[in-house]
This record gives C-alpha cells, structure tokens and sequence, in this order.
C-alpha cells in the first residue's frame, strides 16, 4: 500500500538520532544507486529519505541516513562510497542541530523549466485569510482578478502540451493536483456553454474554515481563467464549500449572457 501524501520537504527531523545528509554526484549509468546502497547496507546504515535530479551524464542524489546503528565514521562512508567507479564527488550535508538536516545546497527550487517557491499553510493563510481579514471586499476582489489572470496564462503555456482545449483542461486537473491545491474535477458541456468543477481538500476553503458562506474567490477566479478559454467569458459560482461545512467545493460555470 502506497503513502498517499506526499512530503516533498528536503528536510528531516529526527531529534536523538545520528542523522546525516550526504550529496552524492554519480554517473547516470544503469546500476550506480544498487552500488551506493550496498554501501550502506554494509555499514547497517538506514536510508530515511532520498531525492534526485539528473541530466543524460549525472546525477545528483541527496541521501538523508540514520548512523545509529552503525560503527562507521563519516569519513570513511564517504570515502568508500567515492571508491565506486560511477560516483564523481561526494559530500556531507552537516546537521543544523540535533537530529535536523536540511538541504541547504540546492537553489533555486525549478518546476518545468521556471524558479518556483513552498509554502506551507501557515504561510499561505497570512497570505489569503490575513489580507481579507485586513481589507475584506477589496482584498476579495483582487484575489478573484488574480486567479483569473492565472487561470488564462496557465491555459495558454499548456499550449506546450497539446492544441487540444479539452487536453488542457485535463492536463491542468493533474497539474492542479501535483502542485498540491486540491483535487479538481472539470465537468464541460461545451455545447451548452457550462461547466460544473469539483474540488476535493481545496487548499484555499481549507484556510477559511468556519466561514458562514462559500470562501473561495481565487480558485474561483482560476476556474474562470482556465474556462474562459473554452467557453467564452464565464461566470463562475461556488455553491458548495468546505468552509462552511460541506464535504467538498462545488462551482457552477455559466457562460456571460452579453446584455
């Protein structure tokens, strides 16, 4: 049974343990990670956590491994594993205190070719709560106008991808999902000009739980974006919400009728 969440921190906490990162540079060559975990599991050493990036001649992978149990010194972990024939460099990622490691080494953050950030929660609700509660109608409306903006530019890259509109929509559903803002459903009916979209674990209505009426404006304002491509100007309204105590958030899309 797979994890269903997924923690892409490169970080790890792990208080009276003797817990260690290592940056290792290895040929991209068939092979190379069975030889550097064999390492490992020579010296009883447990991987906690492992990520990677590479290119057709290297890679570069970051290891975060619990020492506890073993007798082995750093310097001579590392210097066995530069013994193998595919690894090109190595080096240590020294923990911040006791039992926390961060990856410190790699920047900037690249999500398809662009500079991206993270977030956590706690961030994002100063962001989007702490500036309606500030400037409440106001702050609204802008959220709703940037969504929107968002919503017609994120359609438009995905042009990359596919011609195709109906594609693009679908791509932007796994593409909603990855980058962690909920799990979205577009439902179109291009021949009558409406769509119905749900979205499950919306991070936005998660953050204003407790509302008395639907929160979102600007995932609104990105469902717009994103159909307006699609089906002209749209209007978009959001008749269910977690916010306020549904079990998911539910938008009906309805194609502006020009007075």
């Amino acid at each position: 049974m797979y994890l269903e969440e997924y923690d892409i921190s490169r970080v790890l906490y792990v208080p009276n343990r003797r817990i260690f990162g290592l940056l290792i540079l290895m040929r991209n060559v068939p092979g190379v990670l069975a030889k550097v975990s064999d390492v490992f599991f020579r010296y009883n050493i447990n991987i906690l956590k492992v990520f990677a990036t590479s290119n057709p001649d290297v890679a570069d992978g970051v290891f975060f491994v619990d020492l506890t149990e073993s007798n082995v010194s750093v310097d001579k972990l590392i210097k066995d594993l530069k013994n193998i024939k595919e690894v090109l460099d190595v080096r240590e990622i020294e923990p911040v205190s006791d039992g926390l490691v961060v990856d410190y080494i790699h920047f900037p953050l690249i999500l398809l070719d662009k500079r991206c950030v993270v977030l956590r929660q706690g961030v994002l609700e100063e962001l989007i709560k702490g500036m309606r509660d500030e400037w409440g109608s106001a702050a609204e409306a802008f959220l709703y106008y940037a969504g929107l903006r968002i919503g017609k530019s994120t359609m438009r890259s995905h042009r990359y991808f596919s011609e195709d509109l109906i594609k693009r929509i679908r791509i932007f559903e796994q593409f909603f999902k990855n980058s962690g803002l909920g799990e979205i459903d577009i439902d179109i009916d291009i021949d009558r000009h409406e769509a119905e979209v749900k979205i499950k674990k919306s991070i936005e209505c998660e953050i204003g739980r407790g509302a008395l009426k639907p929160f979102s404006q600007f995932f609104r304002g990105i469902i717009a974006g994103v159909l307006s491509e699609v089906l002209g100007d749209v209007e978009v309204e959001e008749v269910e919400c977690i916010a306020k105590g549904d079990k998911i958030c539910r938008f009906i899309v309805r194609r502006k009728i020009k007075s």
